[in-house]
């Protein structure tokens, strides 16, 4: 048992590293892989040439397993907001053209050479000597194909990298373009900003049923657009109602602790078949949360409990009692109440819904819009920024009371108090980032915002428009702008050349896959990049 784990605990680190491997050199299943493509719905073609839904999710899968190694806390959504299947997708694309175009250019890898790069893998050692049976078991077991289809798809990969190559080794930097990097990269720009948010706003109150009926008559796909993107918003997975006994055990609970409590967990566990359960957690249960409810959790979906508490809720039938379980906080014993089976409501029962959200969506967003030039033209007309939201005053009525933005303490002293404006907007900072690059604190992927913010100065701190990020509106103003400290460029100079290098490099590499994407006829599946199927 011990030698598996050890087996399990080593391999899934591989798994990992692998991961960042796959990163590099986009490992996907190309034309002709028996592994996942064979019969599969496709994820995209390329002039007719399927890429498969299998080839997609395994370049997926791995990405999203980097992302959570990183990451505790990485799920679906936060892989929605940054567009990670997108990505991916692109990714997949652009490596199949980079190795068509060396296919076409008669680009080789000698078997010799695909040989001794799989054998220079760390991953693939013990040691310092590479291990066939470890190499097959991690191609065979994690990615699920042959030995043979997994060199062929590596050494198509080779032969992109190898072309990608190519066309970096004509890009060249001069000391002014260096210079001018170094500055921008250490230049530091802090914005203030006021965020306008559609949901910040009221809804509309009435919405006619001609209004509705007249969205769904004009624009029918818009609705079953929303419908797929949003496809989990309409379903309810299956559910669990279960009560639960719990002996507490620590995790660094000595062995003769540990076996105390599990010989008293399976003492109740004999009782529980017999006896009213909610009245044994009453009795037993150290949930201080759930026990004086007899030990009810309420109903449950997956993802929601521990691993092990989970399967266990999960496998068991209405009035069913499981035997005991140990999960990181001890040992439970569960009992199953009630099931909700999955529930899904099709587009005909939510269109209406659809419409009605749609029509309301809609009508917020003009909202804030309207909101944002609203404040923007009280910035033109030379409002300080600071000043845009306004604050409350201490004001005293005739009779003596305070209105109502001021109170009386005890001793009838007038205080302020600080009233939200009716929208609840504030100013916020972004906090330095350099300008130019496309991700902007506090505010998001912003390359439009972060390209202005380099124009900006003390005399002309704001740019005449407002910005839409992510379906938000944004008003703002420079803070502050930090200058680069050229005295250190001497001793940054090399490094600067470097990474100005690489990037203009990748960028060589882009211009030219976005130059081959215009004469291909390239088709996304639409279907593959939803995150709510």
């Amino acid at each position: 048992m011990l030698s598996k784990m050890r087996d399990h605990q080593r391999s899934f680190l591989i798994y990992l590293l692998f991961g960042i491997i796959i990163v590099v050199f986009a490992v996907y299943f190309g034309p002709g892989s028996k592994g996942l493509e064979g019969g599969t719905p496709w994820a995209a073609k390329i002039d007719g040439k399927l890429i498969s839904q299998g080839e997609f999710q395994f370049s997926y899968s791995r990405i999203y397993e980097r992302y959570k190694s990183q990451m505790p806390t990485f799920n679906q959504e936060i892989a929605k907001k940054l567009k990670l299947k997108n990505q991916v997708m692109q990714n997949i694309i652009r490596n199949r053209l980079l190795a068509l175009e060396a296919k076409k250019m008669g680009v080789r890898i000698p078997e010799e050479i695909l040989i001794k790069a799989i054998k220079e893998m760390p991953f693939f050692k013990q040691g310092d000597n590479f291990d066939f049976a470890l190499y097959q078991k991690i191609v065979n077991y994690y990615f699920q194909t042959s030995l043979s289809n997994f060199e062929l798809q590596f050494k198509r990969d080779l032969i992109a990298q190898q072309f990608s190559n190519s066309l970096m080794r004509l890009v060249h930097v001069s000391n002014s373009e260096v210079e001018e990097a170094y500055k921008n990269d250490q230049e530091k720009i802090n914005l203030q900003f006021i965020k306008f948010a559609p949901d910040q706003f009221p809804p509309r109150k009435n919405i006619e049923a001609e209004e509705i009926a007249a969205l769904k008559k004009d624009e029918p796909q818009k609705l079953k657009d929303y419908y797929n993107n949003h496809k989990s918003k309409y379903k309810t997975p299956k559910q669990v109602r279960a009560r639960h006994i719990l002996i507490k055990v620590p995790k660094d609970a000595p062995p003769e602790e540990r076996l105390n409590a599990q010989a008293k967990i399976e003492q109740i566990s004999l009782e529980a078949p017999k006896e009213n359960f909610a009245d044994l957690a009453i009795k037993y249960s150290q949930d201080t949360t759930t026990k004086d409810k007899g030990g009810d959790l309420g109903f449950f979906s997956r993802g929601k409990m521990v691993k092990p508490f989970e399967m266990a809720a999960f496998a068991l039938k209405e009035g069913e009692v499981s035997k005991p379980v140990e999960s990181i906080f001890g040992y439970h014993i569960i009992k199953c109440e009630e099931i909700k089976k999955p529930t899904s409501k099709t587009f005909e029962e939510v269109e209406e819904e659809i419409a009605r959200q749609l029509i309301n969506d809609e009508h917020q967003k003009k909202a804030a819009k309207k909101e944002a030039e609203n404040y923007l033209a009280q910035f033109k007309a030379k409002t300080p920024f600071e000043q845009l939201i306004p604050k409350p005053s201490v004001e005293i009525k005739e009779d003596g009371e305070s209105k109502d933005d001021t109170v009386s303490d005890a001793q009838g002293e007038e205080k302020r108090v600080e009233k939200p404006n009716s929208y609840g907007l504030i100013i916020e900072e972004t906090g330095d980032f350099s300008p130019g690059q496309e991700y902007v604190f506090n505010i998001g992927m912003a390359d439009e915002v972060s390209k202005a913010a380099i124009h900006l100065t003390k005399e002309k701190p704001a740019p005449k428009k407002i910005f839409e990020v992510n379906e938000k509106f944004f008003l703002i103003s420079l803070k502050e702008r930090k200058e680069a400290d050229m005295e250190k460029f001497k001793d940054e100079k090399e490094k600067t050349r470097k990474e100005l290098l690489e990037k203009k490099k990748q960028q060589v590499v882009d211009a030219w896959v976005k130059e081959k994407r215009a004469e291909k006829d390239i088709v996304i599946n639409p279907l593959i990049l939803s995150y709510d199927k």
